[in-house]
């Protein structure tokens, strides 16, 4: 069987964990710290924090731009909730934009509609590892970017980082993740702006023994994103046999999932799963988590 989401953990990755447990140094944070200063030197960042999860370290970014209550923050409508659950929690209001078909990611156009005077941040997730095409035209629009690289790390574009686009980035960590820590994430600081900001360094961390598995996996994200792209290569080759179905094929992607569109999603989901392929239907979006009506937007 074909596992969904299922993570890459090899013999090194048990080895660092293995080392850091034979030498009793589990809460040092020396791993930790070496773990910040390796995501600081490969998206060429000006500071890291690493964090509990992906949802803590958008809280964070929330808070390093002093974003209050009844604040607007732009978010695409085909979305992961814990985005949205991030953003609630801290007041702030999510606007939901609409997305591009071609690679499921934040449409432009839309973004400049829905901007008011109380829009204080855009968070623009490359979905599935599909690069946002127009992040210089968003980054033109004067509002704080928050970058999510949670499904796309490792991911370059014009010889950067995704992730080193945005005033902030936030990378996620978990299980189904990239790479992974099992839990945790990552708060990327690119703007000198965020210098002297405070944060409570007692909360904000991870334990060394997450730390060695993320180490391992950081060294080999090169080999670890090219063996998707070779997987995606026969998924490919393979569905584009199947009548009815359009493969979201979008160009610089890491090609974090395979995706496709179709109407008959559930029929196609089912013989997949027949001949040992996991296939799922990717259903959350915001208009969802936050019972509105899209057709009001």
């Amino acid at each position: 069987m074909i596992q969904h989401s299922c993570p890459t953990i090899e013999s090194d990755d048990i080895t660092s964990v293995l080392k850091t447990l034979k030498s009793k140094k589990i809460a040092s944070l020396v791993g930790s710290l070496l773990f910040s200063k390796n995501l600081k030197k490969f998206f060429k960042a000006k500071k890291v924090y690493l964090t509990p999860s992906g949802t803590e370290a958008i809280k964070m970014a929330i808070n390093f731009l002093n974003i209050k209550k009844g604040d607007e923050i732009i978010v695409p409508a085909y979305i992961c909730q814990s985005v949205i659950s991030a953003i609630e929690s801290t007041k702030a209001k999510p606007i939901p934009v609409d997305i591009v078909l071609s690679d499921c990611n934040i449409s432009y156009e839309d973004t400049v509609r829905k901007i008011s005077p109380r829009t204080r941040a855009i968070i623009l997730p490359h979905l599935f590892g599909n690069f946002v095409q127009n992040i210089n035209k968003f980054q033109a629009l004067g509002k704080p970017i928050i970058e999510d690289v949670a499904q796309a790390i490792g991911g370059e574009y014009l010889g950067r980082k995704l992730g080193s686009f945005g005033d902030l980035a936030i990378c996620s960590f978990y299980a189904t993740k990239v790479i992974t820590t099992g839990e945790g994430g990552a708060l990327i600081i690119n703007s000198d702006k965020f210098k002297g900001t405070s944060v409570n360094k007692s909360f904000y961390k991870m334990p060394d023994l997450q730390s060695a598995l993320g180490l391992s996996q950081l060294e080999k994200i090169k080999k670890l994103n090219q063996r998707r792209k070779e997987l995606f290569k026969i998924y490919r080759t393979e569905l584009r046999k199947i009548p009815k179905i359009t493969l979201v094929d979008s160009p610089l992607s890491i090609n974090y999932r395979c995706i496709i569109e179709t109407e008959n999603a559930s029929a196609i989901s089912r013989d997949l799963k027949a001949k040992g392929v996991m296939a799922e239907k990717y259903t959350s979006t915001a208009f969802n988590y936050l019972k509105l009506d899209p057709k009001k937007y």
